[in-house]
């Protein structure tokens, strides 16, 4: 936590750093673009999975993936054949 003038200056750092990186941009476009074609919202995938909207806000923005114990869950509700956040990567090469 060196260099930052507090702990939530340090926690929004990390944040940017989590948005960089292609899984997280992956998984958050991968998720947008299907609610839009299934005519979803954030609040029914929410809903869906049983966790808070501002969780499901979080993976569209990329700032954090979801768990593994979710991750089948999620895929399959948004109906992709990627079944593993690793697989989204493998789908981008």
């Amino acid at each position: 936590q060196k260099g930052f003038a507090s702990l939530t200056e340090y926690q929004e750092h990390l944040a940017r750093q989590r948005q960089k990186k292609a899984l997280n941009q992956r998984l958050g476009y991968l998720l947008k673009q299907r609610l839009t074609e299934l005519g979803k919202t954030q609040r029914w995938l929410a809903e869906q999975l049983g966790i808070t909207n501002s969780a499901v806000s979080r993976y569209l923005s990329g700032k954090t993936t979801p768990r593994k114990s979710l991750q089948e869950k999620l895929f399959t509700i948004i109906d992709t054949p990627c079944q593993t956040l690793e697989g989204i990567l493998d789908e981008t090469k």
